[in-house]
């Protein structure tokens, strides 16, 4: 049975911390959240998961409140649960999807321990995919340019997140161009593991905290509507067959960098917008 998931709002006890992680929300496996408290005596605080704090150790979280607890047996599973938070709410439905991201990133780190080239070729594609439909889709064209005004330091802090994007995105075609020659880049993978988990990080802990603070539920909802047309209309680059069909992921791959290159040249103009009313 699926362990559920429970979304914990909380606020940080360190007593000299500025940084964004001071509050926010996590999204945990119960499970998870039951370690994380029987780390500390007290009953209301947790220890911070790995990553979480950018001092670069855990920290004693306060728990403000908890969601979702128990929605599993009272709905009839972890599935139900998930379906309603995405009636509503966009944001936990990107960390759901990061979610999902990091067990392929497990996956990778084991297929690479294995030299499952094949295994590779296919979590790559698949990992692609979701940055192309969850990050320069739903992120890129829809959540981006509904807060970039409305957080502080908005468009700097985004065009960071999309400077992560596209690297991610150019990583990975070097890796599984290597790969059709049965040549695993540990490096380059590695790299695109560890950054990808730290962007993710930095995604849930902070980026999505800030946003949290300054959208409403009923933009939200708006923005949940745009992010589901577009996904009914995302059409998914399958992977091919590795070493006889490599001109199928090559097609893909150009309308990828057209896709790519139109959100950059979008970008740009916003930014450029932004800067003429200075």
């Amino acid at each position: 049975m699926a362990d559920s998931m429970i979304k914990v709002k909380y606020r940080c006890l360190h007593p000299s911390c500025q940084v964004f992680c001071k509050k926010g929300e996590l999204l945990l496996e119960e499970s998870v959240f039951s370690e994380l408290s029987a780390a500390l005596e007290a009953g209301d605080t947790f220890k911070s998961p790995r990553d979480v704090c950018r001092l670069g150790f855990s920290q004693p979280f306060s728990v403000v409140s908890i969601e979702g607890e128990g929605t599993a047996a009272e709905t009839g599973g972890a599935e139900a649960g998930v379906e309603d938070s995405k009636s509503e709410d966009p944001l936990e439905v990107l960390m759901a999807e990061h979610g999902e991201v990091l067990k392929k990133l497990d996956r990778i780190e084991e297929q690479v321990r294995k030299r499952d080239v094949d295994g590779l070729w296919i979590t790559t594609a698949a990992v692609e995919n979701d940055i192309m439909l969850h990050s320069m889709t739903k992120e890129e064209k829809v959540l981006f340019p509904a807060v970039r005004d409305l957080i502080p330091m908005g468009p700097s802090l985004l065009a960071i997140m999309h400077e992560d994007h596209e690297e991610f995105i150019a990583l990975l075609h070097s890796v599984r161009g290597a790969l059709q020659d049965g040549d695993i880049q540990d490096g380059i993978l590695g790299s695109i593991v560890a950054n990808l988990k730290n962007h993710i990080s930095k995604e849930n802990n902070e980026l999505f905290g800030m946003i949290n603070e300054h959208i409403d539920p009923a933009k939200k909802r708006s923005l949940l509507r745009d992010m589901e047309r577009l996904e009914e209309a995302h059409v998914p680059v399958e992977p091919g067959d590795r070493l006889n069909s490599p001109s199928l992921y090559s097609e893909a791959r150009k309308r990828m960098d057209a896709e790519i290159m139109a959100l950059k040249q979008n970008i740009s103009g916003q930014e450029g917008s932004s800067c003429d009313h200075h």
